[in-house]
């Protein structure tokens, strides 16, 4: 049997598109559609139910589904088999995450990963926005949302701690901020997210308190927040894996490191994720085992 027409037809059960899975494989949808009425002719069954505005896979399709998958996944692992005989690992490895996430924690570390492997070719998407792992062609991604679709494989990477910082020079100026209720006479500067511009939610003595703020700046990027903090425009938060060189390195103040801080909840976490499938190609577990070690190690400690 054509794998090739099993590979249609699987991207047609993950984008449950026809329109999709062309895009995805780019290819024509008529192109499409001929390779499924092929393949269920070879079948002898209906894999799919249509109509004008509606794709459901029928029971034999889900059966087909998931012994195509079992195929696809076997031939990859041959190629990978053949690969590593000739001492070889190469091929295409895509990683989506944020944008300060990925030149923070991920940009620091692909030199070094291009070295070690010069016939894999990395595809970066730095993108706040939450990328499609199928429509997209994303072989894995590191997410901050708390929400993390079901049809995906995910592990906690790196949980996430938040720090209520301002430069030396903006507090030299201003009055004293001791406590978390001090913030009603700064400036203040956070992220433009309903929850981060409302309040923040401060730990003390085993209770949470939850403080009003009334920002005079909201910013959309992380790695912007930053920079105002920086250049003392007012008190801001920002993730740890932003923040904590900063401090070490004097060039920011850690208001409250006794008071744990958060906009939204305490367990906030960057996660790893890819898609549900019984294989993953050699280069993509390379890629993967390579950059959690690496982030786990260097922004997994506290300051």
């Amino acid at each position: 049997m054509n794998t090739k027409l099993l590979g249609i037809f699987i991207e047609v059960v993950n984008t449950q598109s026809f329109a999709k899975a062309a895009r995805v494989l780019d290819l024509d949808p008529s192109a499409v559609s001929r390779a499924i009425q092929q393949l269920e002719a070879e079948l002898h069954c209906t894999l799919f139910r249509r109509t004008t505005r509606h794709l459901a896979i029928t029971d034999a399709g889900v059966l087909v589904a998931q012994r195509a998958q079992h195929i696809l996944d076997a031939v990859a692992q041959l190629k990978d088999c053949s690969d590593d005989e000739l001492e070889q690992i190469q091929g295409r490895v895509s990683m989506s995450t944020s944008v300060a996430f990925g030149q923070t924690c991920v940009l620091p570390f692909v030199s070094e990963f291009l070295s070690a492997y010069p016939n894999i070719h990395l595809d970066l998407k730095f993108t706040d926005q939450n990328l499609d792992l199928v429509a997209d062609k994303i072989d894995f991604a590191i997410r901050l949302s708390p929400s993390i679709e079901n049809n995906v494989v995910r592990s906690k990477l790196l949980s996430t701690e938040y720090r209520i910082c301002a430069s030396r020079a903006y507090l030299s100026t201003t009055p004293q901020l001791n406590t978390p209720e001090d913030l009603a006479q700064h400036r203040v500067i956070t992220f433009d997210l309903p929850a981060y511009k409302r309040a923040w939610k401060f730990k003390r003595q085993h209770s949470v308190s939850e403080i009003k703020i009334n920002p005079i700046l909201t910013i959309s990027n992380a790695i912007a927040l930053q920079q105002a903090i920086l250049n003392d425009i007012g008190v801001g938060i920002l993730p740890h894996w932003l923040a904590d060189d900063l401090i070490r390195n004097e060039k920011l103040v850690n208001l409250f490191p006794s008071a744990p801080v958060t906009a939204t909840t305490f367990d906030t976490a960057a996660w790893l994720i890819y898609q549900n499938r019984q294989y993953l190609p050699r280069r993509t577990r390379i890629a993967i085992d390579f950059f959690c070690e690496k982030i786990k190690t260097n922004f997994g400690n506290e300051v």
